[in-house]
């Protein structure tokens, strides 16, 4: 076999809030590692996406950090990385198990010759997980964890490197504050992202201008607002679309989406007469609905920027030639100026990819 899928962590009980330390000591290069939740609902009272299960997973060796993202920041990454979005379940429904799942992609897309993690590189690689069922789900009172990897096995390659993800910076947005950030010029560029996650607002409600430029203001590599740029680089990519089962009531009731921005949902009760639509449309990752007669529902949405997060930097993300090089530069800053009335206790996260050699 060229290929092979191995279980690095066999499904085990997660339900006590934790961090799961594995070891990484495989002698094949990993084109992808897949972390799969399964926690089970024990109501149908929504506290949050799934994802939010998820608190942090890194990727270390020693003290070097080589990833550092959430849940929501990894779903994100790998479907701006790869414009497909990952396959899980989500249900809010009591004893529904819920079932969402980050996908780690370290090249391109899966299979990726030239870029993959090679765990042979590096002193004692290890993957860690911290998780909290609380978080995420209707209340979940039990949950397992496993993790897979896409290996390449009899077939030979020698990548030149991966792509190393990070939140780098995070911070509470001001109304009409400039927040300037400055960014690391170590490596080239994939991808630079900014999530603005916030319920019922749209990253558009949350930052009104995003400013790039080399050292202190030499050249300027986008200066946009927000809006303008969300309708410039979204025809990049095709329109998310995710399947939700939750309970609804007859009264308004709060659904949690991946979806960020410019969204709609639609849902039909299941056995019962007539259809259900969204009151509204999607903001921040939430919208609300309302059922005639209480029921379970099964929503499909649509719209784009997956948990609120926007992939900001220009260039075609699959010829590594043509990615952002800031290496020869002193300085490279973002500057981004706060909305009229953000929400100031959801914090904006500011998100690389950068490919790191060998």
């Amino acid at each position: 076999m060229k290929y092979r899928k191995a279980t690095v962590l066999a499904q085990e009980s997660a339900t006590t809030p934790a961090t799961k330390t594995i070891d990484l000591d495989l002698t094949e290069v990993i084109s992808r590692l897949r972390i799969q939740v399964r926690a089970t609902n024990s109501n149908n009272t929504m506290i949050g996406h799934p994802a939010k299960i998820i608190k942090n997973v890194q990727l270390v060796d020693g003290s070097d950090v080589l990833l550092s993202l959430t849940g929501e920041e990894l779903q994100a990454v790998s479907f701006y990385g790869t414009k497909k979005r990952q396959m899980d379940v989500i249900s809010f429904m009591t004893g529904d198990i819920t079932q969402p799942a980050m996908d780690i992609f370290f090249g391109r897309h899966m299979w990726d010759s030239l870029l993959a993690f090679d765990p042979k590189k590096f002193t004692n690689p290890q993957l860690k997980i911290q998780h909290d069922l609380g978080l995420g789900g209707s209340t979940p009172t039990a949950m397992t964890l496993a993790v897979y990897a896409d290996l390449f096995d009899e077939k030979v390659v020698s990548p030149s490197g991966f792509l190393m993800n990070k939140e780098i910076y995070s911070y509470n947005a001001a109304a009409n504050a400039h927040k300037y950030i400055d960014l690391p010029t170590d490596f080239p560029y994939r991808m630079l992202i900014i999530q603005a996650l916030a319920p019922d607002k749209m990253p558009s409600d949350q930052l009104n201008n995003i400013k790039l430029s080399e050292n202190i203001d030499k050249k300027v590599v986008m200066d946009l607002g927000v809006k303008d740029l969300l309708k410039n680089l979204l025809t990049e990519t095709d329109p998310l679309i995710e399947d939700i089962l939750a309970y609804i009531a007859n009264t308004s009731t709060r659904v949690w989406t991946q979806i960020g921005y410019e969204g709609v949902a639609v849902g039909n009760n299941y056995g019962l007469t007539g259809y259900l639509m969204a009151n509204g449309g999607i903001a921040g990752g939430t919208f609300n609905a309302t059922s005639a007669t209480s029921a379970n529902v099964r929503f499909l949405t649509r719209g784009w920027c997956p948990h609120s997060a926007l992939q900001i930097m220009p260039g075609n993300l699959d010829d590594p030639e043509d990615w952002y090089d800031p290496t020869a530069l002193k300085s490279l800053r973002l500057d981004i100026l706060g909305d009229t009335a953000p929400t100031t206790t959801t914090p904006v996260n500011i998100i690389t990819q950068q490919i790191r050699k060998y």
